[in-house]
């Protein structure tokens, strides 16, 4: 009995939190901030990573698109990774475990699902410039079913490698 209100503890705080986070993110549109991750953090990398990778012609950022001499990628808010951010923070946070582990656990997944990001914004240029018919496969199924699993699996990893703090312990203190 105890271990399912645990759990149910545990999602409800999971939700709060996501919920909170989401509508603190939902409060920067059209803002400077959200233009330094949309444009800076997202899409300039992008065109740099494209650019470092690819023999052909140059890739530049325009705002919030990629723009090539043949293709043009735009990035929209949403596919900047956000949301599988949000997600393991929240999950994270939720946890009971030390403020040390949650802040390590959320910059390493943070770290970790941005670059996955990053490779697939990369990748989805050079389908759209190269192999088009495949896009809305990828872009729609493949590689947010990938995002998704890599969040799920580093959760688990970092819970199994991280020392929990019971309830019961933690609220006896």
């Amino acid at each position: 009995m105890v271990a399912k209100r645990n759990i149910v503890r545990l999602a409800l705080a999971f939700f709060a939190i996501f919920i909170c986070l989401r509508l603190a993110y939902d409060s920067i549109r059209d803002t400077w901030l959200e233009r330094f991750i949309l444009d800076d953090l997202t899409v300039k990398t992008s065109s740099v990573l494209i650019n470092l990778v690819s023999s052909g012609t140059p890739v530049r950022a325009e705002g919030h698109s990629l723009v090539g001499q043949v293709s043009r990628l735009n990035v929209a808010l949403g596919c900047e990774g956000t949301e599988s951010i949000l997600l393991l923070v929240a999950a994270i946070l939720a946890f009971p475990t030390t403020l040390q582990n949650k802040f390590f656990g959320a910059v390493v997944g943070s770290a970790i699902l941005y670059a996955l990001n990053q490779i697939r914004i990369v990748g989805l240029f050079f389908v759209v410039q190269d192999r088009p018919q495949w896009f809305n496969a990828l872009h729609g199924y493949l590689a947010p079913s990938a995002i998704i699993l890599v969040t799920a699996v580093y959760f688990l990893i970092w819970t199994s490698r991280i020392q929990s703090i019971p309830r019961d312990s933690a609220h006896a203190r």
